[in-house]
C-alpha cells in the first residue's frame, strides 16, 4: 500500500477511548495534501487539508505525520493487513497516544481493507 494506492481512496478511523468515539474520514488528495474531518462523535464537522509526510514501513503499513492549523501534531502508523491505527499526538509539551480501527470506504460503506 503506498501513499500512490492511496490518493482518491476514503478511509475512516475510528477511535475509541475513556472519553469519546470519536470517527474520522480521509482522503489523500495528492503526494502533498491530506483531508480529514470527524464525522462522529465529539465536534462533529470539524476539518482541514493539511501537508504530510509519509514512509512506507512494510507493503501494507505506513507512517504518515501532518500538523494541524492549532498545532496539534499527529504521526500514525497505518496497517492495512491488521485494519488498525496507532496515533501519537502531541501539542505544547503534552503527548499521548489511541489506537483506532481502520477502514476504507467503498461506494458509502465501509470495509475492512
Amino acid at each position: 500500500m503506498t501513499s500512490k494506492d492511496l490518493v482518491g481512496r476514503p478511509f475512516t478511523i475510528q477511535y475509541e477511548s475513556e472519553h469519546s468515539k470519536d470517527l474520522y474520514s480521509f482522503e489523500i488528495k495528492n503526494d502533498k495534501k491530506i483531508a480529514w474531518k470527524r464525522i462522529g462523535g465529539t465536534d462533529v464537522g470539524k476539518g482541514d487539508e493539511e501537508d504530510y509526510v509519509m514512509t512506507q514501513l512494510t507493503d501494507k503499513k505506513i507512517l504518515i505525520t501532518w500538523i494541524e492549523a492549532d498545532g496539534l501534531g499527529l504521526s500514525n502508523v497505518l496497517d492495512f493487513d491488521e485494519g488498525t491505527c496507532l496515533t501519537h499526538g502531541n501539542n505544547g509539551r503534552a503527548v499521548w497516544k489511541h489506537n483506532g480501527k481502520l477502514a476504507f470506504v467503498e461506494n458509502g460503506a465501509q470495509s475492512a481493507n
